[in-house]
């Protein structure tokens, strides 16, 4: 019988670990979905900066300045002289 009671008490720690694993599961998975999101907009953000970048530069050229452009898109920085004068905002 104290075996029997020994095992009882065995198979419900384990059935404890598992709820608390599959808690932990249901957590992250949130957390993932939440992630997911924030980089959906982020990217779609990241989209519609280009996109301004692009409309500015395509202006600058309209106008008739060259400029000499070198994006780091590692770093997310600009750099650039421009060929005639300096680059200007």
């Amino acid at each position: 019988m104290e075996r029997k009671n020994l095992l009882d008490q065995q198979i419900a720690n384990t059935s404890a670990q598992i709820s608390n694993v599959e808690a932990q599961i249901f957590k992250y998975a949130s957390l993932i979905s939440e992630k997911e999101q924030e980089l959906a907009e982020a990217e779609e953000q990241e989209a519609a900066q280009y996109e301004l970048f692009c409309q500015r530069v395509r202006a600058m050229e309209k106008r008739g300045h060259r400029v000499l452009l070198v994006c780091s898109l590692q770093r997310g920085e600009l750099y650039g002289p421009a060929l005639q004068g300096g680059f200007h905002q």
